[in-house]
């Protein structure tokens, strides 16, 4: 698929991110303001998570792909109480 090679290219290139759905690629690269905000959430969540005793494993953007279908790459997520194949909680920071 188009789609894997594109990502593949863009492995090595810090702040590109990757979606896919529908037949459409987007390429997008964030800024600052995301990042920090970005950073900001996975704190909180950190703290919440901590303050509860629930058990998670952050694996920020990490990409998530059902074959063929779609494929994106969240600003955070987490699995809750072990490793899966696919996070429990994805985010993406949008701003407009």
């Amino acid at each position: 698929m188009q789609f894997k090679l594109i990502h593949q290219g863009c492995e090595q290139t810090p702040n590109v991110k990757l979606s896919y759905f529908d037949g459409t690629i987007e390429i997008y690269m964030p800024d600052k303001p995301h990042e920090i905000f970005s950073s900001l959430v996975n704190v909180l969540l950190s703290l919440y998570f901590g303050d509860r005793g629930v058990e998670f494993l952050g694996t920020d953007s990490a990409n998530q792909e059902v074959d063929g279908e779609a494929a994106a790459q969240p600003d955070q997520s987490y699995c809750i109480e072990g490793v899966k194949p696919v996070p429990d909680l994805a985010i993406e920071i949008v701003f407009e």
